[in-house]
């Protein structure tokens, strides 16, 4: 983002919001009206420049907060490409805490959430817990299956 705001351009702005305001309408002015019509018009001033063009800086700085077009451009300053939000893949491991008595399937598309049930994942790979799963360093008996998260970008 460029900032082209100079000292000239608002006092360009001061003078257009003075010279177009309502109060000056058919009206006889005195010292006090004069003076409060230029005052608020050099607050409005001062507000456009901090509204428009400090924000869009700030947000800009953080590519987090960043308006999408200030990140293509971003990116194009890098060489680097847009690319698509994606959803994440993560290994994740299911089992019992007993060893189980039969094989139990552990099919493809099945639902898996975090333990606050914010993130949802789908399970992307067939597994199997064997009765001869062995145990792992937690005292389960589990496999490792890969899932993919529902939400993609960051919330995923």
């Amino acid at each position: 983002m460029i900032l082209y705001t100079t000292k000239s351009n608002v006092q360009r702005e001061i003078e257009r919001n003075v010279s177009n305001s309502k109060v000056f309408e058919s009206h006889d002015f005195t010292r006090d009206s004069k003076a409060s019509t230029i005052l608020r018009s050099l607050a409005n001033a001062i507000y456009l420049f901090i509204d428009q063009n400090l924000v869009a800086l700030q947000k800009a700085i953080h590519y987090h907060t960043a308006e999408e077009e200030d990140l293509h451009e971003w990116l194009k300053r890098y060489g680097l490409e847009w690319k698509e939000a994606t959803n994440a893949k993560h290994r994740i491991r299911i089992g019992s805490k007993t060893t189980v008595p039969y094989e139990v399937l552990i099919p493809v598309g099945k639902i898996v959430g975090t333990a606050d049930h914010k993130i949802q994942f789908q399970i992307t790979q067939e597994s199997k817990i064997l009765p001869t799963t062995p145990v792992d360093s937690r005292g389960f008996h589990t496999v490792e299956v890969i899932c993919e998260a529902l939400l993609f970008g960051t919330k995923g």
